[in-house]
């Protein structure tokens, strides 16, 4: 539960925001829980492509070229 102090910080954060963009401290209130979110979701994207490719692992080539190659079944002995 945040303090009084805490309360009026985000409110007066909310109010001088709504009075830069012109809207009402609610919508600013909106808009700033959806760009925290936004941030939040960014910061876990990349921490998510940071995961994949630090174990993500180059795919093996199915057929080397340094692997004899047989000959057809009629050149055979």
């Amino acid at each position: 539960m945040p303090t009084r102090a805490e309360q009026l910080r985000h409110h007066r954060k909310c109010f001088e925001y709504g009075l830069q963009r012109g809207i009402t401290p609610r919508e600013a209130e909106l808009e700033l829980k959806l760009q925290a979110a936004r941030d939040r979701a960014r910061a876990l994207q990349a921490q998510m492509e940071a995961k994949h490719r630090a174990t993500c692992i180059a795919p093996v080539p199915i057929a080397t070229p340094d692997a004899p190659k047989s000959e057809p079944w009629m050149m055979r002995d």
